[in-house]
């Protein structure tokens, strides 16, 4: 794995998402699951341009830190497949003040999170 360096200061943010507003086109973002020095971590992978979550400012690099109200670094699989099952979707998210970092610095994602599709327990992708 990387150690990061952050260059840049970082806000942080909620951004919510409603059923009506999803269901026809998902949330339009990937996650990835990231284990580092025994803790886990969540990140966006992927920003669908001109999705929900593209939209809603949702940036490549942006690391989760809350779903639904539960720490990122506690939740299990169950935990985030029921997240993308529910009737709305809460993201407390750490953000670059002005650009995230590289998304090259990030694992790759695979498709995944509208419901009734199957979800991949360490990459997880709302399209």
């Amino acid at each position: 794995l990387y150690k990061e360096i952050e260059i840049c200061s970082k806000i942080t943010k909620v951004i919510r998402f409603d059923r009506d507003e999803s269901c026809m086109i998902g949330y339009g973002f990937s996650i990835s699951v990231v284990e580092e020095d025994g803790v886990q971590q969540l990140y966006i992978t992927d920003v669908k341009a001109g999705g929900l979550a593209f939209a809603k400012g949702l940036n490549a690099g942006d690391e989760i830190l809350q779903l639904n109200s539960k720490d990122a670094h506690s939740l299990n699989f169950s935990d985030m497949k029921a997240a993308f099952t529910r009737a709305s979707l809460s993201l407390t998210v750490n953000t670059a003040a002005a650009h995230g970092p590289p998304a090259a610095l990030l694992p790759a994602a695979a498709p995944l999170a509208r419901p009734g599709r199957p979800l991949h327990r360490h990459l997880l992708q709302s399209q």
